[in-house]
């Protein structure tokens, strides 16, 4: 039963693969290697750091709701009233004070921008920043439909926005239109319809929203959401300044290269991982709070065994890069550039291989609540990444990124394993055979 599961949703995983590949060739060909390009790719930067900050009182929802649900449905039920509702409230917050701080935000994110991208990008963000106000309600459902076993359901929804996406891209292609600003409303308008899709499907499965401002479980998420995500957006939202902030000091067009060579890592990784690490997670989530270790071995293993096929594909889309370039770019990306592409491509899977490594001990350690590790260890982990890119900068130009953070995601494995280990002795006795 598990392998036929596995197998459904490696196709759905194919299904998404073959979108952001369509979606790359449509944005190669409309964008190009371009300043609206570097508009379009820094703006989403900017947005998913952003958006981490909304995760503050999300983090730890998945594992809150899976151990009430195990005292009972009506009281989980409760308890996703109460998350919702207070995340709503803060989200409306957020969203006014960014608005009304966005110069300052872009300055903090991309200070070195020309003043043409400069002048592109503040309307980008005004219009991005509105789709943050869904953004709990979209993340909680998503969970909810995970946690009660619908993670078929979920990966399809979650891929609605890329279709909406690639579909935008198929229509400017067809009628030579280039407009980012067209573009992020166009997504901002599928996010609306993927929300209120997601609420239709939870409230079938017998979630309904009845919104609440008190649940005795509510103190004890709010404080671990905060505490575990604050240790993680040390890294997750500062590491994206560094990098921005890199990206535009470069030449227009160098933003770009860069992210298509991120995005063709990131097909790899839903390869590789896709819903492996959906289904750890649910594993994890599950086992953990009954010390089940056995399991948890199983699932880590199950993981790793789907993991071993990265370098392959690695190596095989190194080598396919330049005549796929050449032929899809259609003229728009020249040899200069697409050996960019490719030097960051292959720099950066070294940092991706770190990074399926470290998975299933992140989660484990996310599912024990080890909020002070993860905030001393990201701390590091910022450092190593800040000092390391602008020592390399000077040196190896726009390759001292996937560099800097190859090494700092080195030293994150080690205290991750460590830790991690150290967590599963904890649980029970580990065979060590």
């Amino acid at each position: 039963m598990r392998l036929a599961r596995d197998h459904r949703y490696s196709l759905l995983v194919l299904l998404g693969v073959g979108l952001q590949f369509i979606n790359a060739i449509l944005n190669l060909n409309v964008f190009g290697v371009s300043a609206l390009a570097d508009v379009l790719f820094i703006s989403n930067m900017i947005v998913a750091a952003l958006a981490l900050v909304s995760q503050f009182f999300l983090e730890q929802f998945w594992v809150f709701y899976a151990e009430i649900k195990q005292s009972g449905r009506d009281a989980a039920l409760e308890f996703y009233g109460a998350a919702l509702s207070v995340a709503m409230i803060l989200q409306i917050v957020f969203v006014a004070v960014l608005q009304a701080g966005m110069p300052i935000v872009v300055g903090l994110f991309a200070r070195n921008l020309d003043a043409t991208r400069l002048s592109l990008i503040m309307p980008v963000m005004r219009l991005q920043a509105i789709g943050f106000l869904l953004y709990p309600l979209i993340t909680i459902n998503a969970t909810v439909i995970n946690a009660e076993d619908r993670i078929g359901v979920g990966y399809i929804l979650q891929l609605l926005p890329l279709v909406v996406t690639t579909g935008a891209f198929g229509f400017f292609f067809a009628f030579h239109i280039s407009s980012v600003l067209l573009l992020v409303g166009i997504t901002v308008a599928g996010n609306v319809a993927l929300a209120a899709i997601q609420a239709v499907i939870v409230g079938r499965i017998g979630v309904r929203f009845r919104p609440r401002l008190r649940n005795p479980h509510l103190g004890g998420y709010l404080k671990h959401s905060f505490t575990l995500r604050l240790g993680q957006n040390v890294n997750n939202v500062l590491q994206q300044p560094i990098i921005t902030n890199s990206l535009s000091s470069f030449a227009a067009g160098f933003a770009s290269a860069y992210t298509y060579a991120r995005r063709f890592a990131d097909i790899i990784y839903s390869v590789v991982v896709g819903p492996s690490f959906t289904l750890l997670r649910m594993n994890i989530n599950d086992n953990y709070p009954l010390k089940k270790v056995s399991l948890i071995m199983q699932g880590f293993g199950r993981f790793y065994r789907n993991a071993v096929v990265v370098i392959p594909l690695i190596v095989a889309t190194y080598f396919l890069l330049r005549p796929f370039l050449s032929i899809a770019g259609m003229g728009k990306i020249d040899l200069g550039m697409i050996g960019t592409i490719r030097q960051v491509f292959l720099l950066a899977s070294i940092w991706l291989v770190l990074l399926i490594i470290e998975q299933p001990f992140y989660l484990l350690i996310i599912s024990a609540k080890k909020s002070l590790f993860f905030l001393i260890e990201n701390c590091i982990y910022i450092c190593i990444l800040f000092l390391s890119v602008h020592f390399l900068q000077p040196r190896i130009g726009i390759a001292c990124i996937p560099v800097a953070m190859a090494i700092a995601q080195a030293g994150n494995n080690v205290m991750n394993i460590s830790m991690g280990l150290a967590t599963m002795r904890n649980l029970g006795t580990v065979d060590r055979k």
